[in-house]
């Protein structure tokens, strides 16, 4: 700007030459029609695979968890922050059986109580590199235990940037494995937590059957929870009917799009048996419900009635029994559809053995050593017994044959098929299955002189020497100490 000789104030933007002024042009307004206003189309909802993320309980109302409990844990939190100022740094233990619902109820009511939930993850094995005065470098793991303290300490003092609440909550589920091998470290955490903690802090413990893997008895027993205060929840199974409260609330969604394009609503029997077949276990009815709701999917579901368990009057409980292909059989299974096979009306086998043999292609030389192992008891008759038996012996061959993979899986069909059909007249008589024993191949000098008297002459292979000569030496040696 400048100031002329009038004493008012004229605009820099003058042209030198002219003297004149640049005129800026005036905004042109006018009335926005219809016309020139874009409609936004609205945002489709994204369609996620994972049902565990997309229909997680938001509201404690949303929980498939018994009320109980649910109060239980909110007037722990709140507890804990009415004596913040006595005891900042409370610690809760929360155990019970996979899928009860702990960890949703815990990130449900943080939600509801505006904290901020943080939780540890065991991070993988790192390495810092230092140097040394010779400019070599030094690589040094650092330590999980040192990464757990420092996460603590962290966590519980510094907030996030991207939350406006104060309030912290830490949870622990991934426990590390330095834990389970030093109890005593464990204990020196708690007790720099006890100094330098400043929020709540959650452990979640699955229960398991096994005493060495239960993480809730190797490393919180009653005097570590005594010593440090530590409050214990413990959760239940979750019942048939909150849990076809939470899955009747999937089910419904499953109309709406963009759901309805991909799934289909199961029938009420399927879901039924869905909610049965759990044993109180939300997350592997939601993943099984995920299986059946499939619209283009082919799928064979078989239902199986239990009826020894009534569910009211007149009816029983239908169990999900498969989803798609034929379950997965075990290893007795196999074997008894093997020895006792079952023939159709055009005599064809019931049971292929192709199919049979898809369950055990990783393992293939163990099942055919459980044939090797019990075969001759299933048969009646001697020359089946030999046909059996030189049909295992060409699948022995077939299963050597090491430049190729499918080889053994060869091997496999050939030996189950072998003996499903030439075994003409099965033994109709439970008999239990043994296992294949093993022959280690190494013989002493006491061992070879036995064979030697015995009139076996020459050289013989450990293999040879093992399976045959010393089992009849043996044999001859035990009759000429009877005699």
């Amino acid at each position: 700007m400048s100031k002329s000789s009038s004493g008012r104030i004229t605009s820099a933007l003058r042209n030198l030459q002219t003297g004149r002024e640049f005129k800026v042009p005036k905004k042109v307004s006018r009335k926005r029609s219809s016309r020139d206003v874009t409609e936004v189309p609205p945002q489709k909802k994204s369609l996620s695979d994972d049902w565990l993320q997309t229909f997680a309980p938001k509201k404690a109302e949303d929980l498939a968890v018994h009320a109980n409990k649910i109060q239980e844990v909110a007037k722990w939190l709140e507890i804990s922050e009415e004596n913040f100022s006595k005891k900042p740094n409370p610690i809760l233990l929360l155990t019970g059986p996979a899928g009860c619902g702990k960890t949703a109820t815990v990130v449900a009511l943080a939600a509801e109580k505006d904290y901020n939930l943080v939780e540890w993850v065991t991070p993988i094995d790192t390495f810092r590199q230092y140097r040394d005065a010779d400019e070599e470098g030094i690589e040094i793991e650092e330590s999980k235990s040192e990464k757990f303290r420092q996460f603590l300490f962290q966590a519980s003092r510094f907030k996030s940037l991207f939350r406006k609440s104060n309030k912290r909550l830490l949870v622990v589920e991934d426990f590390p494995n330095f834990l389970l091998r030093d109890p005593q470290a464990f204990s020196s955490i708690l007790d720099t937590w006890q100094i330098s903690g400043r929020c709540p802090l959650i452990f979640i413990v699955t229960e398991t059957k096994s005493k060495q893997l239960n993480i809730s008895f190797n490393l919180f027993p009653d005097s570590l929870r005594s010593e440090y205060k530590i409050s214990h929840i413990s959760f239940n199974p979750i019942s048939l009917t909150l849990m076809k409260k939470a899955l009747q609330r999937i089910t419904s969604a499953l109309k709406e799009e963009p759901y309805s394009q991909v799934y289909k609503q199961p029938a009420q029997e399927v879901v039924d048996s869905v909610i049965s077949s759990a044993m109180g276990d939300i997350r592997n009815a939601i993943l099984n419900l995920q299986f059946v709701s499939q619209k283009d999917a082919i799928l064979t579901i078989d239902i199986e009635r239990m009826e020894g368990q009534k569910k009211g009057k007149g009816k029983t409980l239908a169990k999900l029994k498969t989803v798609g292909r034929d379950e997965t059989i075990t290893l007795m299974h196999a074997l008894g559809r093997v020895f006792n096979p079952k023939c159709n009306e055009d005599l064809r086998l019931k049971h292929a053995p192709e199919q049979l043999s898809d369950d055990f292609e990783t393992q293939p030389h163990n099942f055919i050593a459980f044939l090797h192992a019990n075969y001759i008891q299933h048969v009646s008759n001697l020359e089946d017994c030999a046909d059996i038996a030189e049909n295992l012996s060409f699948s022995e061959f077939l299963s050597r044959e090491w430049r190729s993979d499918e080889m053994p899986v060869t091997a496999l069909i050939v030996a189950t098929r072998g003996t499903m059909v030439h075994n003409s007249q099965p033994v109709s008589a439970w008999i239990p299955c043994k296992g294949p024993r093993k022959l280690t191949q190494t013989c002493s000098h006491e061992q070879h002189e036995m064979v030697f008297n015995l009139g076996y002459e020459g050289f013989h292979s450990m293999a040879t020497a093992a399976s045959d000569l010393i089992q009849y030496a043996t044999l001859i040696n035990k009759q000429k100490k009877h005699q």
